[in-house]
């Protein structure tokens, strides 16, 4: 069984009993990601919402990547605040590490949920304790097998799961600095990672649905600063 179902298995296991019942995701990138990526992983927290979108796969996404195909938040096909922001973000990326389709590469990246299960907010889920403890376990698996060169969040707990992990794995923290964002005293944080494959960069930003920092002129020096630090190493 390769890494993709072993983690799918998993998850379809522990939802049968955990209390966060609403519904479950987890790649927002297609399958074939978990096997072959560029070497990106961009992590979000864990799907909102209080229910299963019909249209919204639950293990992967075979026609798209989600941040281009699907309706979010009643806005047409790409269009919410989350998936325009994440758009800009992978332009900033397409540009510095100059390739031409910033779409090829946020569908090249590996995309994801660091917690499956669905809840209305962060605050309502429940088990918390426990379901984090899942989470920590399966994505522990999956960067044992898998090393990326840079991790990406936009919430600190998700930062702070993947710190977590990569820490315990034996990863050496070099560096580690926070940047300006052009939004009020709201930063960025970017850390450097020594590995026996390499250098690893785990960074955060604001949370991208509530800091639309991409695409604003206040913000557009600090967001060339910060993605040159975040992809010095790649």
């Amino acid at each position: 069984m390769n890494l993709f179902n072993k983690t799918i298995s998993l998850i379809k296991a522990e939802y049968k009993t955990n209390p966060n019942n609403l519904g479950w995701r987890f790649l927002v990138t297609s399958e074939k990601t978990m096997e072959q990526n560029n070497g990106i992983l961009f992590l979000t927290l864990n799907p909102g919402g209080d229910a299963d979108v019909k249209d919204h796969p639950s293990s992967s996404c075979e026609k798209g990547a989600a941040y281009f195909t699907e309706n979010w938040s009643g806005a047409l096909p790409g269009e919410s605040v989350l998936q325009k922001q994440v758009q800009y973000l992978f332009k900033e990326i397409a540009d510095r590490i100059k390739e031409n389709d910033f779409r090829k590469v946020l569908e090249n990246s590996l995309c994801a949920y660091f917690i499956p299960f669905r809840s209305r907010n962060i605050k309502s889920l429940k088990g918390k304790k426990e379901t984090e403890e899942f989470a920590k376990r399966i994505w522990k698996e999956i960067l044992k097998e898998l090393q990326f060169k840079v991790i990406m969040c936009i919430d600190r707990d998700t930062y702070k799961y993947v710190e977590t992990i990569i820490e315990d794995m034996g990863y050496k923290h070099i560096k580690g600095k926070e940047l300006e964002t052009g939004w009020g005293h709201y930063k960025a944080a970017v850390s450097k990672y020594r590995t026996p494959g390499g250098i690893v960069t785990l960074a955060r930003f604001p949370h991208l649905s509530r800091f639309t920092i991409f695409g604003r002129p206040a913000s557009e020096k600090h967001i060339a600063t910060i993605i040159k630090e975040i992809f010095k190493d790649y």
